[in-house]
C-alpha cells in the first residue's frame, strides 16, 4: 500500500479517535487529544514504521497506526531527547510536527541549556530539519509565545560542550 503525507494524516488521525483514551475523553470534554507529531521510517511512500505522538494537556500517548488498537503507550512527559532525537538518529524522520511542539522543543532545551543531549546526531538531524523548514526563532515568536533562544547557538554550546569533555 502506497501512502502520501496526507493519508499518513489521516490513519494516524482516525487511529487516535479509536483509542480508548481519546474515547474517554470525548464522552465529557469537546477538546482531546491531538496529534502533535508524526515520524515514519522508510520512504514515505512505504514506510514500514510509524510513531505518532498526541497530546492532551500534560497527557501523551504514542503509536503506530499500522500496528493493532491496542498497542497504544501513555506517558505524562515528552522529552525531547528520548522521544525525538533517539528517533532521529535511528533514521526515521519527521513527517510533522506542530508548532507547538517546536516550541515545547526549544524551550526544553533552553531551560535544560547544561543538560546533556545524549542522541547528539538526532539533534543535528532535528536542527537540520528546522533549517530546511524555516523553524525559526522568529517563526516561533510570530507563531507561538517563544522568546527564548535560537536553536542554533544552542546546538553549538552543546556540541562544543560534549567535544571539551571527550578532549579531557
Amino acid at each position: 500500500m502506497q501512502l502520501n503525507k496526507e493519508e499518513i494524516y489521516k490513519i494516524s488521525d482516525d487511529f487516535l479517535k479509536l483509542t480508548k483514551q481519546y474515547k474517554s475523553i470525548q464522552e465529557i470534554e469537546q477538546e482531546n487529544y491531538e496529534i502533535s507529531c508524526i515520524f515514519f521510517n522508510g520512504s514515505i511512500t512505504l514506510p514500514y514504521d510509524i510513531l505518532v505522538y498526541a497530546e492532551y494537556g500534560d497527557d501523551f500517548i504514542s503509536f503506530n497506526p499500522l500496528e493493532d488498537i491496542g498497542l497504544v503507550q501513555s506517558s505524562y512527559s515528552f522529552h525531547f531527547d528520548s522521544e525525538v532525537f533517539r528517533l532521529l538518529e535511528k533514521n526515521y524522520q519527521i513527517l510533522s510536527m506542530t508548532d507547538e511542539c517546536h516550541y515545547n522543543i526549544w524551550t526544553m532545551l533552553g531551560e535544560y541549556r547544561n543538560e546533556k543531549v545524549i542522541h547528539k546526531q538526532g539533534f543535528r538531524r532535528y536542527v537540520e530539519y528546522c533549517k530546511n523548514n524555516e523553524i525559526t526563532k522568529q517563526y516561533l515568536q510570530e507563531n507561538t509565545s517563544y522568546d527564548g533562544v535560537d536553536i542554533t547557538s544552542l546546538y553549538h554550546q552543546k556540541m562544543r560542550k560534549i567535544n571539551n569533555y571527550k578532549e579531557r
